[in-house]
């Protein structure tokens, strides 16, 4: 008696992939995490923001801080990675982006605005902290200048294509 086999229907083909665009090298490693900010409110206490820091290596000095504000409104700053970094030990950053440690090490505040109309947000220190730690994977510290294409900063400044 011959053993029971299993039939298998018959495979169609694997349909052609579209050809991939190609990939700017500028723009191809980048990274990002979702992190827990709380927005300091006085005598309200803390508002929790949902945030979200993303890094590309397109643009090596900068970190984008995206605060969701609404159902579909997002706010995005732009932070200095250094600042960011430096933040975590002393008071860094200048004009309307201040970064410093926040009451005991484990957290950082950040001041969005100036004035009285400036936004105190405070960060858990360990989660910006590895945050940092990818962007090290992306561009090392002190290699953010062989990541800027001159170049293209000098066309897109004079409007050329």
């Amino acid at each position: 008696m011959n053993p029971p086999h299993a039939s298998q229907p018959p495979q169609a083909p694997e349909p052609p992939r579209p050809p991939r665009p190609p990939v700017d090298r500028a723009t191809a490693a980048a990274c990002g995490a979702d992190i827990r900010l709380h927005l300091v409110a006085g005598h309200m206490g803390e508002i929790p923001v949902s945030a979200q820091l993303t890094y590309t290596q397109a643009d090596p000095y900068a970190v984008r801080l995206h605060c969701l504000t609404g159902p579909s409104t997002t706010v995005t700053w732009v932070l200095d990675r250094a600042s960011l970094r430096s933040g975590l030990r002393r008071v860094s950053g200048l004009g309307d982006v201040v970064i410093s440690p926040g009451p005991g090490s484990g957290s950082l505040s950040i001041t969005l605005g100036s004035g009285p109309g400036a936004a105190l947000l405070r960060a858990e220190a360990e989660e910006i902290r590895g945050f940092l730690r990818l962007t090290e994977h992306v561009v090392p510290y002190g290699a953010e200048g062989r990541h800027l294409d001159i170049d293209d900063l000098i066309a897109r400044l004079r409007g050329a294509p």
